[in-house]
């Protein structure tokens, strides 16, 4: 996970909050977020962007884990639309099994 040092933009995706309600592991979560953030470093829309995602853990109601958008430029334009609807994207047409495989095969 990043430093708590940097100001992140939290993006929560509704899928994260299905999966905590479904007492998903934490690993498993983390996972599939790291899938993701893998993803969207070769994403078309987001790889060219000066910012940096990255896992960040919130607090309210008891903590739990959501993406971060550091924005390495003060003067980008908000970029957490674009980052939510590529991470919801991938998640809804991507194969994490096809993901988890392939780290026992590199």
């Amino acid at each position: 996970m990043a430093s708590l040092n940097k100001g992140y933009q939290l993006i929560e995706p509704n899928f994260l909050s299905d999966l905590i309600r479904k007492e998903i592991s934490q690993d498993i979560v983390e996972a599939i977020m790291k899938w993701l953030i893998e993803l969207l470093k070769q994403d078309e829309q987001i790889k060219g962007l000066p910012i940096e995602i990255d896992i960040q853990t919130a607090e309210y109601h008891g903590k739990y884990l959501c993406f971060g958008v550091y924005y390495q430029d003060d003067s980008l334009i908000d970029v957490g639309d674009i980052v939510l609807h590529r991470i919801e994207y991938y998640f809804n047409q991507s194969n994490f099994l096809s993901f988890y495989e392939s780290l026992f095969t590199r």
